[in-house]
């Protein structure tokens, strides 16, 4: 197990006037190499459950562990856990500060101590990762980018420090549709390629739906809901609208098919898994 945690709770500015319970009774286990989605609405508690993962946040009650260390003990290497998780903001460019893209990028290893030559591989390896040329780009300024640039950029400057978990807070916030699906085109690339755990917040349903392999529901501080998408989509679809998160309009599509009478799958995800299931429903090939 890699994170673990027991029945956390979280309040802010706990005893003071304005005190508000965030986090309710929160449960989950999530393993090495999963590829998960965290939906939800604004305010529904995402973005502080997620800060709790590295220890940037601590729970008013309950436990979290991270490889079977006790995040809540006195004396736990903090500087090491947030080695082991990356965290990557809302809008990461607003936190992009260097004046290259190699130092960016270099900042995580050389805070590490490590030598010269070995920050260099890693920030050869980290802009690899994301697929920007390093002789291209390393002399440049990070303000000089493109918005999809730039949070490629700030993902690459987390993964330098090689971390075995990657938390990403809405990364497509504000992106047109192509910087969106190449966003999400590379993090599924580095969840593959390199077998890393992965945490998508967003709140667009559609897009995490078709690239996560587990999706957790959030509404009002509690997990409501964590399974597969085509399992939740399917089996949960009513629940789902009356928290007001309604559902993939592919997927909503299938759903009336299925109210008119039509004996299709609901669980689909994609334009294509529909395609595929009306025709086979219609008894017809599928044209290449």
């Amino acid at each position: 197990m890699f994170v673990h945690l027991e029945n956390m709770c979280f309040t802010y500015s706990l005893g003071m006037p304005f005190e508000t319970e965030v986090l309710k009774n929160i449960d989950l286990e999530i393993d090495k190499s999963e590829f998960i989605g965290l939906i939800g609405h604004t305010g529904c508690g995402k973005t502080t459950l997620i800060q709790h993962f590295n220890g940037l946040l601590k729970p008013t009650s309950g436990k979290i562990f991270v490889e079977g260390v006790d995040l809540n003990k006195k004396g736990v290497n903090l500087k090491l856990i947030r080695q082991k998780i990356g965290l990557v903001f809302q809008y990461p460019e607003n936190q992009l500060f260097e004046e290259t893209i190699y130092q960016e990028v270099a900042f995580g290893p050389r805070k590490l101590g490590l030598p010269e030559g070995k920050i260099e591989r890693r920030v050869r390896e980290a802009l690899k990762m994301v697929d920007l040329d390093y002789n291209l780009y390393v002399e440049r300024s990070p303000f000089s980018l493109s918005g999809g640039e730039m949070r490629r950029v700030a993902l690459a400057s987390i993964l330098s420090i090689r971390p075995k978990m990657l938390i990403l807070d809405e990364p497509t916030a504000n992106l047109d549709p192509w910087g969106r699906d190449n966003i999400l085109s590379e993090i599924k690339k580095i969840h593959y390629n390199f077998g890393m755990s992965v945490v998508l917040v967003s709140h667009n349903m559609e897009k995490v739906a078709e690239t996560v392999k587990r999706l957790l529901v959030m509404h009002r501080g509690e997990i409501i809901m964590d399974g597969a998408p085509q399992e939740i989509f399917e089996k949960h679809a009513n629940d789902l609208m009356k928290v007001g998160l309604g559902l993939p309009q592919v997927t909503e599509c299938m759903h009336k098919l299925k109210a008119k009478g039509k004996d299709v799958y609901t669980g689909v995800l994609t334009v294509d898994d529909a395609e595929r299931e009306v025709l086979k429903k219609m008894k017809k090939p599928i044209k290449k």
